[in-house]
């Protein structure tokens, strides 16, 4: 694993924080499972064809 130093709004963070207690999870781990959803969300986008 790779540190990664990220700058958000504070209220951003307090929602995160918040949230990541609720779910039991640290805040490190949910922005890892955010950014790999979002990741290969948009790898699913790619490969599909546009009829546009």
């Amino acid at each position: 694993m790779h540190r990664l130093n990220l700058t958000i709004d504070e209220a951003l963070y307090e929602q995160a924080r918040a949230f990541s207690f609720l779910e039991n999870k640290s805040i490190s781990q949910m922005i890892r499972e955010s950014l790999s959803e979002y990741l290969n969300k948009s790898k699913e986008k790619k490969r599909k064809p546009n009829f546009y």
